[in-house]
């Protein structure tokens, strides 16, 4: 059964739209990267004004690439997509040009499967005697149909954006919640669980809204205004998941200098490297979490824990709401201070919410380092 939902999911996550988006947020990881360093440095008074300008139409043109790199479309459609982006600017003036970014995005994704279907369909419908004729049909066609559905659609926009903000906002409303903070938290550790990748799985559908509340935060913060946006990557990247997924560190530093058992020890000392910089695959197979009756229920508690706790700090202003990217290699400390502005505090949180996972571990880790100890002896 558990194959079968696996399959199932792969097949999912491999369908080319999906991963046209994802390598899209992949690829703006990076720019938000660069932008976090800007602004740290505050270096960015010369771009200010155009922010949010580039940030809606790198989203836009980098989505369109991907996807029509992966359905080897005509690169033509390139030059439509800046169009139609161009003009949501132009036509949707009673939208901030940020709001605007998720639901043209949506938009985009909406338009250029229709054209690939209808390339699709062509290529395998129209037939003439003359090569030639044939081939000039199957370039003109999609692009007269192209031109004409960038013009229903912004004749049209007035019927569904607003529709398509209004989702796009609730959806940013409940993954800021505790809720959906700690839905995220219990999805991504139960995909663990099941021997799939966590992160990967969620982050394809969150990254969109993440990326999205991250830049109304920065936004924010450059304004000198309230950050609204708890729920976005960092609080993750930097307050739960410290070590990785399931709040590992606090397992590999028990491992490393508190293990009895031969193997443990020894896994302690090969891992601690890696969870210090947020890699912990060879934790989660190696220990092994996953089907490990004695880790797999800390591995979802302390997270839980950890959000909790972290979700109180911002809310109530003693821990500053992440408002830049920073680099995920980075060792937690390091990542958190980045990511909050610069707070200082926040590497002390950081250090006891390491001490709150290690706790949270300590009774589980005793009961399995003692079983292999048994079973060394033995």
């Amino acid at each position: 059964m558990s194959e079968q939902i696996n399959d199932y999911i792969n097949k999912i996550i491999n369908l080319d739209f999906i991963q046209a988006l994802k390598m899209t947020f992949v690829h703006m990881t990076l720019c938000f990267v660069v932008l976090g360093i800007i602004v740290f440095f505050q270096w960015f008074s010369i771009f200010y004004p155009y922010i949010e300008c580039i940030y809606f139409l790198m989203i836009q043109m980098m989505y369109a690439f991907q996807y029509i790199q992966r359905k080897k479309l005509n690169p033509v459609f390139m030059l439509f997509s800046v169009l139609l982006s161009m003009l949501f600017i132009y036509y949707g003036k009673q939208y901030s040009i940020l709001t605007l970014t998720l639901p043209v995005l949506f938009v985009h994704m909406i338009y250029l499967a229709i054209i690939y279907h209808i390339s699709f369909y062509l290529e395998k419908r129209i037939h003439f005697f003359i090569e030639p004729i044939e081939a000039y049909f199957k370039q003109l066609v999609p692009v007269f149909i192209a031109a004409l559905l960038i013009m229903g659609l912004i004749y049209c926009q007035n019927i569904y954006i607003g529709l398509f903000i209004s989702c796009v906002q609730l959806c940013l409303s409940f993954l800021t919640s505790i809720i959906g903070i700690l839905l995220i938290v219990v999805l991504t550790c139960g995909f663990w669980l099941s021997g799939i990748h966590g992160v990967a799985m969620v982050g394809i559908l969150a990254r969109p809204f993440w990326t999205q509340m991250l830049m109304v935060n920065l936004i924010c913060y450059i304004n000198h205004q309230a950050i609204p946006y708890i729920g976005v990557e960092g609080f993750y990247q930097w307050f739960v998941w410290i070590g990785g997924s399931g709040a590992t560190l606090g397992l590999v530093l028990l491992c490393r200098f508190f293990a009895k058992s031969h193997y443990l020890r020894q896994m302690g000392h090969q891992t601690l490297q890696s969870g210090l910089i947020n890699i912990n695959e060879p934790v989660i197979f190696g220990a092994p979490i996953v089907q490990n009756r004695y880790l797999r229920i800390p591995f979802l508690v302390a997270p839980i824990v950890m959000s909790l706790c972290t979700y109180i700090m911002m809310a109530y202003h003693y821990i500053n709401i992440p408002v830049m990217l920073a680099p995920w290699v980075l060792p937690s400390v390091f990542g958190g201070f980045w990511a909050t502005g610069g707070q200082i505090f926040s590497i002390l949180y950081i250090i006891g919410m390491i001490i709150v996972s290690l706790i949270i571990y300590l009774p589980f880790f005793i009961c399995y380092d003692r079983q292999l100890v048994k079973e060394e002896n033995a």
